[in-house]
């Protein structure tokens, strides 16, 4: 696999959701203490991952902005 389609690793930590009032594009999903409203706190999975926000595709975001 070349470094074009090499995927995003995503180790479901949480660390993305837990941030989202660092950018104003995310600032909208901070539950108030800068958590997205979305994260599961058990499991640190989207609650609504097959209808996230575009901005919260990582995929989408790399192909449209840093390709």
């Amino acid at each position: 696999m070349n470094k074009e389609n090499k995927e995003f690793p995503c180790y479901q930590c949480g660390k993305c959701c837990s941030n989202v009032h660092l950018s104003e594009l995310t600032r909208y999903l901070d539950r108030g203490d800068g958590v997205c409203r979305h994260l599961d706190k058990v499991t640190k999975l989207c609650s609504i991952y097959n209808e996230r926000p575009e901005i919260c595709r990582v995929k989408v975001q790399y192909d449209k902005n840093y390709k």
